[in-house]
């Protein structure tokens, strides 16, 4: 009788001492973010994996954070490349522009640019000719190198073919003020000199621009149709255009 209850009470002491062992490790375990207990021969974990993820979202987030700094100050970087860049191009641009416009024997005179496939500018640019007789004007093709070097050389768009120009040394005049520099400025003239006057007193530049820009500019093709080729000089007064 002595000896089963020794031995019961040493089993008793080995469940105590096994159990208060597990629930240290287990309060260890905890401390970290991960517990598990036995049941049999299965084990349960619980505690660590909604801290992992959590974690893992700061982390990510972080991560993300400076992804996008690093995107940011990359774009302006390219923006700036890009600003100084364009600001180069354009200087050169205009160099050359005066270098081709030299070597075509450019002198400053005033100069009409049309648009060379537009009918009713072409019709336009044939009743200057014929009313020119001084030879005040020379012409060039908004669409000619020598158009879009003059369009450069005035700070303009050398793409954009909605207006007729007059250049004349370092005034540019488009829209109506263009139309009406020339009917002022031909010589032996005096009706459309007279014309011109008028209509520069009478009408603001803002209702002669408006009716240039809507009833004409933006209206010639569909009434006046498009010539196939770009018309860039006229035969027997080469002299008088730039190409």
């Amino acid at each position: 009788e002595e000896k089963k209850a020794v031995m019961a009470w040493q089993v008793l002491s080995g469940a105590c001492v096994s159990r208060a062992y597990s629930l240290a490790a287990c309060a260890a375990r905890r401390s970290s973010g991960v517990c598990s207990f036995s049941f049999g021969a299965k084990q349960v974990a619980f505690g660590g994996t909604g801290v992992a993820r959590n974690s893992s979202r700061r982390v990510m987030s972080s991560v993300s954070a400076m992804d996008r700094d690093a995107t940011s100050q990359t774009q302006l970087q390219e923006q700036e490349r890009q600003k100084t860049e364009g600001n180069a191009a354009a200087t050169l641009t205009k160099l050359e522009s005066r270098r081709y416009l030299d070597s075509i024997g450019y002198a400053g005179k005033p100069v009409v640019l049309y648009d060379g496939v537009c009918n009713l500018c072409n019709g336009g640019v044939n009743v200057m000719l014929e009313l020119d007789r001084a030879r005040t004007f020379q012409y060039a093709a908004l669409q000619s190198r020598a158009g879009r070097c003059l369009m450069v050389l005035s700070d303009r768009n050398p793409d954009d073919l909605s207006t007729m120009l007059v250049i004349h040394g370092d005034k540019c005049m488009d829209r109506s003020d263009a139309a009406l520099y020339v009917a002022t400025s031909l010589e032996s003239q005096p009706v459309i000199n007279a014309v011109g006057f008028v209509a520069q007193k009478v009408f603001p530049k803002i209702i002669r621009d408006a009716f240039y820009t809507y009833a004409v500019a933006n209206n010639r093709y569909t009434l006046f149709g498009k010539r196939d080729v770009c018309r860039l000089s006229n035969d027997g007064m080469e002299d008088l255009f730039l190409q």
